[in-house]
């Protein structure tokens, strides 16, 4: 999760293209990452997403739309954010306030999101 701040970070430090191409491999890395744990990570916390259609299987259901929706704000956002921040002061700062905002969620993501490893029963 940490491959996106750190994204923002590096793309501020060129504009070389082959250098812009390896740092965006972080970018393809960080979405890989989130993607793939993401519905697991929703299941360990509102439970759900069973084969067996349990009463929570709702839950886990608007809980993932409710993610994809904050996702599709949070691309939209950005893009407008950081064409204001281009205009103003340049590329270099917009890769790095949009990092800045990814160290945020990053952050929030370490201190708000509870841990599942011990809510699991063994068998």
């Amino acid at each position: 999760f940490a491959a996106l701040p750190i994204r923002g970070c590096l793309s501020s430090l060129s504009d070389n293209m082959y250098y812009m191409l390896t740092v965006q491999l972080l970018d393809g890395l960080g979405v890989g990452i989130i993607d793939t744990l993401l519905p697991l990570v929703v299941r360990d916390v509102v439970g759900g997403g069973d084969a067996n259609g349990s009463a929570s299987a709702s839950s886990y259901g608007a809980s993932l739309g409710s993610i994809a929706l904050v996702q599709g704000i949070g691309a939209a956002a950005s893009s407008s954010l950081a064409g204001c921040v281009v205009d103003y002061a340049g590329f270099d700062v917009a890769f790095l306030v949009l990092g800045a905002v990814a160290a945020v969620a990053l952050l929030l993501l370490v201190v708000a999101m509870p841990e599942t490893k011990s809510k699991r029963k063994t068998h």
